[in-house]
């Protein structure tokens, strides 16, 4: 994911989202601890460079997808990407979901970027 990193933060962008995304496609089904987190990270990193593509319907279903995958995990980390994606997403001209349901505006006002 280093590569995919280094990609986002140059003008490569549409090439790191396909790599988080074969990160996720690859380990998704992974139960190890370490594993899982890693693929919420590449979820929420292709969801913030898609946002910032302006490629926001694309964000909007990364977010939610990480925020089904993480909410109430107990893996260390899983919290903090849970409040980023629900910080990340109000960027979005829908707003944040959460498995469908709107956050309320209080909630992503709240927002504070991870640890």
């Amino acid at each position: 994911m280093s590569k995919a990193k280094a990609l986002a933060d140059g003008d490569r962008r549409h090439e790191a989202v396909g790599i988080y995304r074969d990160v996720v496609a690859a380990y998704r089904h992974d139960r190890a601890p370490e594993v899982r987190l890693a693929v919420a990270k590449a979820i929420h990193n292709a969801g913030v460079t898609l946002r910032d593509l302006g490629h926001r319907q694309e964000a909007l279903a990364m977010f939610d997808q990480l925020l089904a995958l993480a909410t109430g995990d107990p893996t260390p980390g899983m919290a903090d990407l849970v409040r980023s994606a629900t910080c990340s997403a109000p960027a979005c001209p829908d707003g944040p979901r959460s498995r469908g349901v709107a956050i309320s505006s209080a909630a992503a006002g709240a927002c504070r970027p991870p640890g």
